[in-house]
């Protein structure tokens, strides 16, 4: 698949853009705002909408929204400033949030990527002695390349069937940590041991059956 899929992308470069792909500013060609201010004391534990400042993780939840789903979400401030999320709900974005929507030359999932792949420099980019932040200027400033819709919608089939794969093989490894681990216990338990062997079990100290023998003296 990858080889194939790559292959489609360079042959739509080639028809497409055949000069090269455009690097452009961000802010010229997808919307950046700011989140709006809500008192933290005002939040709810749960609700309707959640809500995203700062941080990696929701701060709470409120009753309105004032950013929809399908865009990209910046973490303005804190130890997590320039961290990009994918908000796939209506969302309450706070005033430590950028919010980037889609243009007529951008996807808005393809922005995702493209901008997950610059989070490190983002991050690396936090100023303040304080409580880091990311400005404005340098997330809009950030160049990006900008291939035609059909090549941005390939790359994104790619990389978002590369993410599902991730996530099943992710669940299935830690799966098989859980059944291990049950069958480890369970088949090592005394009981099972017993079962096995159709007698007690007699239990030993590792220092005593080691090939160098006692390692500590009988009397510890």
């Amino acid at each position: 698949m990858k080889a194939g899929s790559m292959s489609k992308i360079d042959t739509l470069i080639a028809e497409l853009c055949p000069d090269g792909v455009e690097y452009r500013k961000l802010g010229e060609i997808a919307n950046i705002r700011k989140g709006e201010q809500l008192n933290k004391n005002s939040l709810l534990a749960d609700g309707p909408y959640p809500v995203l400042n700062g941080g990696r993780d929701y701060s709470g939840y409120w009753t309105e929204f004032n950013s929809k789903s399908g865009v990209v979400a910046v973490s303005q401030g804190g130890a997590s400033a320039g961290f990009v999320s994918w908000m796939t709900v209506p969302f309450w974005a706070g005033a430590h949030c950028y919010v980037v929507e889609k243009s007529a030359s951008c996807e808005a999932r393809y922005l995702f990527h493209v901008m997950k792949s610059c989070e490190a420099g983002f991050m690396q980019s936090q100023y303040g002695a304080g409580i880091p932040s990311l400005s404005a200027k340098t997330l809009a400033g950030t160049e990006i390349p900008v291939p035609p819709i059909e090549v941005q919608r390939e790359i994104v089939h790619i990389l978002d069937t590369f993410a599902t794969l991730t996530d099943t093989l992710t669940e299935e490894l830690d799966c098989r940590k859980q059944q291990y681990a049950y069958y480890r216990d369970r088949l090592l338990s005394q009981e099972s041991l017993e079962a096995l062997d159709g007698k007690p079990v007699e239990m030993k100290r590792l220092g005593d059956i080691s090939i160098n023998g006692p390692m500590y003296g009988s009397n510890t």
